[in-house]
This record gives structure tokens, sequence and C-alpha cells, in this order.
């Protein structure tokens, strides 16, 4: 029996060995049931992967490569799965309430990541080009991935679909073949569910998709392509031009009757989970029910990935449609003269 326990123990030490980061807790991590049958099962190595894959040079990019962070690396029908289980972990400073803004501020840094570099690399070694996508992209990728409605929030679980990059590779041609997209997910730390803290610390997990031509193909049937046009950030190595395509000057609403419904409907869910108060719920569900038409022209270009999400952290937080920080400032100005 000391000698069964003896092997649980070292499997899991050898399991976690892989996932430490700066931001790990001391807290106890206990394995689920499909945890503790994934270390006794069969692991496919990395050359058993790349031989069944429609894209080879892909895949061998990211399973013979060490990637920071990645936990698990699992083949998909015509694609590939990464995840970054704890990505972000503690017990003592990335709270509930602020967990959300935590993660998007770090978002930016994705694009330049073990496994952004890794892609980015395989696309130029053949010649390719691509294109990288705001988060409204990356959110429409990801559902039309999974055709239909994306996991909504609950009481122990968020949901973030909208504060990645989203890079998807095109052939001469013009045709997608490849896409890299991500999702993460935010949970209470063990520690605060047991305490029942209302405004616990979190753990944040990543999931990164890799999207082969095979996959893109099924992708295509429930794509929204001007949603993706309209976040277009960059292209390189593409034709098309290297900044967001200029969108119509016709006036267009900054948030649509079923995006503020979804919008009100994540708040209310916040609301429930504790992270949000009356108070900041009412406030904010306001700001979204009153948000106006803002037009949006072919001079408004953001210049960099940091500036794109503090524009679309700006928008969230007062129902506009800004797409620069130039139109924020004559924004804030215009107002400021309002008031005096």
């Amino acid at each position: 029996m000391k000698c069964w326990e003896h092997v649980v123990s070292l499997s899991m030490a050898v399991m976690l060995s892989g996932c430490a980061s700066s931001y790990s807790d001391s807290g106890t991590f206990i394995p689920s049931p499909k945890d503790v049958g994934n270390m006794f099962a069969k692991k496919e190595t990395p050359q058993d992967i790349i031989a069944k894959s429609q894209d080879k040079e892909l895949t061998q990019a990211f399973v013979e490569g060490k990637i920071a962070k990645v936990t698990s690396i699992n083949a998909l029908p015509y694609g590939l799965l990464l995840e970054c289980k704890r990505l972000y972990e503690t017990d003592s400073f990335i709270y509930l309430s602020k967990s959300r803004q935590f993660y998007r501020d770090k978002a930016p840094d994705f694009l330049k990541d073990d496994i952004a570099k890794a892609y980015i690399d395989t696309i130029q070694k053949r010649g390719h080009g691509y294109s990288i996508y705001n988060g409204e992209g990356n959110q429409a990728l990801l559902k039309a991935y999974v055709g239909g409605a994306l996991k909504e929030n609950t009481k122990t679980e968020i949901y973030m679909y909208d504060s990645d990059f989203a890079i998807v590779e095109y052939n001469k041609s013009g045709e997608k073949v490849s896409a890299l997209i991500r999702q993460a997910r935010i949970e209470p730390s063990q520690l605060g569910s047991t305490m029942g803290d209302k405004d616990p610390a979190v753990t944040i997990h990543q999931n990164i998709f890799v999207l082969f031509e095979g996959e893109l193909q099924k992708v295509a049937l429930n794509l929204n392509n001007t949603t993706l046009q309209n976040n277009l950030y960059k292209s390189v190595g593409l034709d098309a031009p290297s900044a967001p395509i200029a969108v119509s000057t016709t006036a267009s609403p900054s948030v649509t009757s079923d995006s503020k419904a979804n919008k009100i409907k994540e708040l209310h869910e916040l609301y429930k989970s504790g992270a949000l108060s009356e108070d900041e719920y009412n406030k904010e569900k306001t700001k979204i029910l009153n948000s106006d038409v803002k037009p949006v022209t072919s001079n408004s270009v953001t210049s960099s990935p940091m500036e794109a999400m503090l524009v679309q952290k700006f928008n969230q937080q007062n129902g506009t449609n800004f797409t620069s920080m130039k139109e924020i400032q004559e924004y804030a100005i215009t107002k400021k003269q309002q008031q005096q």
C-alpha cells in the first residue's frame, strides 16, 4: 500500500513540476479524476502526434520545442490544443473583482510569447503571411469554431473570449491556412472557495487552439467575416494593407441590441458572484443602456497592440466605439469644455 502511495505522490510531483510560475501559490493541488487517469494513461509521443497531423510543420514546431508555461499539448482532429493550467495563480493579490482587468492588461504580452513566436516563425518559413485581429475577432473565431454559443459565466467560473489577439495564416491566394486563438478561464482559488470569500483570489487558465486548414473549412460556415475584418489590427506579408480596412463613415450603433443584452447578462453574472456591488452593477448597466451612436472613419487606426487594448478597455467602460487614443483624447477635451 505504501508503495502505491509513493507512486501516486511521485506522479503528482512530476506532473506539477512543469506547471510552476512566478504567480504560483502554496495551496494544495487536488487532481480531478480525469487528471489521475491521465497520469497512468499511455501518452502519445511527439512523433505519434506529428505522424497523424494534417499540418506536420506547425505540429512539429509546438510538440518538439519547449514552450514556456504550456502544461500539455493534445492533438485535435484538425489542430492542436495547448493548455496553460494555472497560468496565473495566487492566494494573495489577483482578486476576482480585478481579475478580468488583470488579464486584459497581460493580453498584449501573448503576442510575443513562445507560442506566438513558434506559430509566426513557422508561417514565415513556409512563405505565407498572417493577420492579427483584436479581441472581438478572436471571439468571432472561437464562436465559429464551436459552431454556436460559447460557454457562459457561472458563479465559480468566468470565461474571457474578447481579450486576446487572434492570428490567422493566409497563403498567397488569400486563403486561410491556419489560426491561433485563445480562451481564458478564471476561477476562485481553492483557499478562497473553501473559506467562502466574496472576493477571493483567483487562478487563471488559458486554452490555445491551433486550427489547421481542415478545421478552418468548417469554421468558415459559421464565421462572420465582417466582424473579423472590422477587428483587423495589422497584416504581415500579405498584399492587403497592414492597417485595419477603412470602414464606412456612416454612423453605426456603438453597441447593438444583442451585444447590449450580452454585456448586461455578463454584468449580472458578476454581480451574482459577488464580484460587483449593486451600485457598480447598476452604474455599468446604465452606461450600456445609454450608449449612443459613434461614427467610425478611415482615419481611426490604432498604432500598437497596447493602444488597441486600451481603446477596447475605454469603450467597454464608457459604452463608446472609439478606435484610437487620439479620438479618446479629443472626446475628453470636448467633454471638459462642455462642463466649463
